[in-house]
């Protein structure tokens, strides 16, 4: 990266291709979850590979501070740059500098797409602040937009406590996942003896989980949250990005939509589990999401 951070890279090349093709990108702070054979998840989720059986140079990268990848990772430190700073980076401009390392080391056409789902779904998003010129599409999907107003932290105020104790501590443990070890299974006895929320960082963050010290410093909808959102209209890019919105995972209908990032007329959604996008063995993508609860 431009300030000599360096990130995680797995560069994969179809076997016999002689014609240079599209690069795919996927930044994810989840890993590339090898399979059996040491090779990324990716190639082989039917999600993706029939894009992959088309013809693409797959490129999937870890962000910053998490596993291999150098540099500090918090879930919730994701705003935008200063601009104003030449040498400020954040997760758009380390996918400006990885796209322009893919052009200069691989047999591509010049053209790139982005690509994720949730989490890395923001990724994509978020680069298209400070959009590529040889990137030609972005696929944002099931992406949180607003995490104070109706996606993964709060619900209009709501703080998912719940969820975000574990994945805090998940995320921020290490540069791997990290399981939250509970003295009980049952969750609602465990919250009952747990008592305030002030419990738990005095019982098991101890002041070094960085998110969870923001969510305390920011319960309401201020200048920390409005700063994280992403934009409806962010700056211009070649490509139409889509699809456009979601309903979140544990969000009712009455939560705060997303807008599509192209158009700034509200767009068709539905509510889904993230994982409709990215189907399996187990979760055919023409079954209705409900069957599977």
């Amino acid at each position: 990266m431009r300030d000599g951070v360096r990130l995680q890279t797995e560069v994969y090349l179809p076997r016999g291709v002689k014609e240079r093709l599209p690069i795919l990108l996927i930044r994810t702070p989840y890993g590339f979850k090898p399979d059996a054979k040491g090779y990324t998840h990716f190639l082989s989720g039917p999600w993706l590979a029939p894009m992959l059986r088309d013809g693409y140079l797959l490129a999937v990268q870890s962000v910053r501070g998490r596993f291999r990848s150098e540099g500090r990772y918090a879930y919730g430190d994701d705003a935008p740059r200063d601009r104003g700073d030449r040498r400020s980076t954040d997760e758009a401009t380390d996918a400006w500098d990885t796209v322009d390392w893919l052009l200069a080391h691989l047999p591509s056409n010049g053209r790139v797409g982005m690509l994720g789902v949730s989490t890395p779904g923001r990724l994509t998003a978020v680069a298209m602040l400070e959009p590529h010129p040889a990137v030609r599409a972005y696929s944002p999907q099931a992406t949180p937009a607003d995490n104070w107003m109706g996606d993964d932290d709060f619900h209009q105020g709501a703080f998912r406590a719940a969820a975000m104790i574990e994945f805090v501590h998940v995320m921020e443990s290490g540069k791997e996942f990290a399981d939250f070890e509970r003295d009980r299974r049952d969750d609602f006895e465990w919250h009952l003896a747990l008592g305030p929320l002030a419990n738990v960082d005095a019982r098991h963050f101890h002041g070094a989980k960085a998110t969870w010290s923001d969510f305390l410093a920011h319960p309401t909808y201020d200048a920390y949250w409005r700063r994280r959102r992403c934009p409806t209209r962010p700056a211009p890019s070649p490509m139409r990005p889509g699809p456009p919105g979601w309903w979140p995972t544990s969000a009712s209908p009455t939560g705060a939509p997303t807008s599509s990032p192209s158009s700034p007329t509200r767009s068709p959604r539905t509510w889904w589990w993230p994982a409709r996008w990215r189907p399996t063995s187990s979760s055919p993508p023409a079954a209705p999401t409900w069957t599977w609860w």
